[in-house]
């Protein structure tokens, strides 16, 4: 009797890690199985994983806020969807990355963005996001995948010689 009630909260528990970040109808989606991680906070790139409690202003500019970051199984793509707004444009992003291994570096090779509650455009904020991610590092850390960020803005929080924040995402399991 423990063990099935054991299992059926461990279902349960599974069904609702699956249950936050549903895919909008219009998001890219990634083809192949893949390792999903959400967004967790941002870091320096010179500590161990402490968060932020600034954000970098290109974020703040443009009201970026991300979801998730998938990869594929064959860890050859990664999918990043996030919201922001364009005026008074609720509007939502994905962007599909190559990966290169070799390089440690995602490349975008396609964005997309539309608004949320609207048919208005969102092709100036896109243009926006398109230039801040269109090409980053990444590294694994611990229990996180991680994108390095080029910022200017954290100097303060993140010493004088910082050149870019960490965008840290949790991993939660494989989809």
């Amino acid at each position: 009797m423990r063990k099935l009630a054991l299992s059926a909260l461990a279902s349960v528990l599974s069904f609702s890690a699956l249950s936050f970040a549903v895919p909008m109808d219009g998001d890219l989606v990634l083809e192949y199985k893949h390792y999903y991680s959400e967004f967790d906070k941002y870091v320096c790139k010179n500590t161990s994983e402490k968060a932020l409690s600034t954000v970098p202003q290109e974020i703040k500019d443009l009201y970026l806020s991300f979801e998730d970051l998938n990869v594929s199984i064959f860890l050859d793509q990664a999918l990043l969807t996030a919201d922001f707004k364009d005026g008074d444009t609720e509007c939502r992003y994905s962007v599909l990355y190559a990966i290169d291994k070799n390089a440690k570096t995602l490349t975008a090779s396609e964005t997309k963005a539309f608004a949320i509650d609207s048919d208005k455009s969102c092709d100036a904020g896109k243009g926006k996001v398109d230039l801040l991610l269109k090409k980053l590092d990444y590294v694994v850390l611990h229990d996180h995948l991680t994108l390095k960020l080029p910022t200017q803005s954290l100097k303060e929080a993140c010493g004088a010689d910082s050149d870019s924040a960490i965008l840290a995402f949790k991993r939660i399991h494989r989809k």
